[in-house]
């Protein structure tokens, strides 16, 4: 694909307008006509890409916005596809990055395409009173062959993807779901247009549900106080009922409080969640254990399809329970050398080893695992390096002390 040099995405590093929203909607202000009143550095939560598409014969524009820490450390993300891209990224990104800080799914990587013609892209049929109409084929090509392939070329993906899509586009994901089962493992729908063309998702469903491959994915659909909407994807519901395979998880939940144009923000965190149902382990840390969290991330591996580790951050936490609650250090010691095996290139995980080790006076030994962190700090920009620094110090100069001691 990058032989055509057409192909090569230019991409603007900066996109101070996405940012600010994103921080109102993070912070949970509400406030219109926003003016900065001070100078300073723009806030960044992502990059403008725009792409050429073979396709769709046309420039589109693609918002991508990466988890923290995804330039300092070497691992690999889901990718969660957003369709109406310039006024649902915001939503996605905060919404992903809040659940993953506390632990409801994974940190993921973001990727909204923008509209240039909306029905054009996401009808599957041409209908007589929607002039220009049914040209989701070619839309499903450029996201096939030519989107999705490109993104896990340029970032660091897993193989679990997950597509996002409100009204017209809400039924585009059923209907891709429908035509393409293996492009998506998991789909939101919010409040989808299933009623398009005479039911024609409805009818399709009908006749392509129980030939679906027994693959294991997720469909989360949602309905605002919309009744014209009722009877449609009610029969769409019976009909996953009764003829989806087993494998496919299907949820409907209803937001009656919501309207049309409401219910997207919360159909975004329900339906993230309800995909990821059972990220977090039950139970405290300590009663786990290291074996016990081993155990819940493997059983995770397998119903998600790849393999997933016990989150560095996790892991940190554990080890320092045991450290200062339990007084074990042997096993704060297991558990932190765990996270150096899973971690290597993270600074953090030497220092909180290094701070055990120099606890049962394993000084030498402790000022390698610093030596290691501050090296690592320095070579990508870390806010801790000082206090590394300072470990290093303090345990080099109790070495010294120590040697000195007949």
């Amino acid at each position: 694909m990058h032989a055509d040099p057409s192909f090569r995405p230019h991409i603007r590093r900066r996109a101070p307008a996405v940012a600010l929203v994103l921080l109102i909607v993070g912070l949970g202000v509400f406030c219109t006509g926003i003016q900065a009143v001070e100078p300073g550095e723009p806030l960044t939560i992502g990059r403008y890409v725009k792409y050429w598409s073979k396709a769709l014969g046309e420039e589109r524009t693609l918002l991508i916005t990466t988890p923290a820490g995804y330039e300092r450390l070497d691992r690999r993300h889901p990718v969660v596809y957003v369709l109406d891209g310039e006024g649902n990224h915001i939503l996605a990104a905060a919404v992903t990055n809040f659940l993953a800080r506390n632990n409801q799914m994974p940190p993921a990587i973001v990727v909204s395409i923008t509209n240039t013609n909306r029905t054009r892209d996401f009808t599957p049929t041409t209908a007589a009173d929607r002039p220009g109409s049914g040209g989701g084929a070619k839309f499903m090509e450029f996201f096939k062959t030519e989107l999705v392939p490109w993104v896990e070329q340029n970032y660091r993906t897993e193989p679990y993807r997950i597509l996002v899509g409100h009204s017209l586009c809400g039924m585009y994901a059923i209907w891709t779901m429908l035509t393409e089962p293996d492009l998506f493992q998991g789909l939101v729908a919010v409040s989808p247009y299933v009623m398009w063309d005479n039911d024609y998702v409805v009818r399709l469903a009908a006749e392509r549900l129980s030939a679906m491959p027994d693959t294991r994915r997720s469909l989360f659909i949602t309905l605002g106080n919309e009744p014209d909407y009722k009877p449609a994807l009610g029969r769409f519901l019976k009909l996953m009922k009764e003829k989806a395979p087993k494998s496919t998880a299907c949820r409907f939940v209803p937001l009656e409080n919501e309207t049309h144009g409401s219910v997207l923000l919360e159909s975004i965190h329900r339906g993230l969640a309800a995909i990821y149902s059972g990220w977090q382990p039950s139970g405290d840390l300590l009663t786990l254990g290291l074996k016990g969290l081993e155990d819940h991330y493997r059983q995770l591996s397998r119903k998600y399809g790849y393999t997933i580790e016990v989150p560095e951050a996790m892991l940190n936490q554990l080890g320092y329970l045991y450290l200062q609650q339990r007084k074990d250090s042997d096993a704060a010691i297991t558990v932190f050398r765990r996270n150096v095996e899973l971690f290597p290139n993270s600074a953090n995980v030497y220092d909180s080893l290094g701070e055990a080790l120099e606890q049962t006076g394993q000084l030498e030994e402790a000022a390698r695992a610093y030596r290691e962190a501050v090296s690592r700090a320095e070579k990508s920009p870390d806010a801790n390096l000082n206090i590394f620094r300072q470990n290093l110090a303090r345990a080099e100069a109790a070495c010294k002390e120590k040697s000195k001691t007949p």
